[in-house]
């Protein structure tokens, strides 16, 4: 996006250097939508990519959880196979 934008902008100022004033105005105009459609498209691609990177994130916890607890089961089972049975875990002792 930033290459429309430097792209919009250079071609803005170079029109400034044209010194027919009516053919000046209407090419600014249009230049000026060109800019306003180039922010529109960064708005989306922006939120977009927002979106996607929050949908990553949370798949990305969910599967270091996933697997933080299973790691952690299988190393306290581990160590309860010689003390006891893995289900004791959810025993309440007083």
């Amino acid at each position: 996006m930033m290459p429309a934008f430097a792209l919009a902008l250079s071609n803005i100022i170079g029109v400034f250097y044209n010194p027919d004033h009516a053919k000046m105005k209407s090419v600014i105009q249009t230049w000026c939508i060109v800019f306003a459609a180039v922010g529109g498209g960064a708005m989306v691609c922006g939120t977009v990519q927002q979106f996607s990177f929050t949908l990553m994130g949370q798949k990305l916890t969910k599967r270091l959880r996933i697997l933080l607890m299973q790691a952690l089961l299988r190393q306290v089972c581990y160590d309860h196979q010689h003390h006891g049975h893995c289900s004791m875990l959810a025993v309440r002792h007083p």
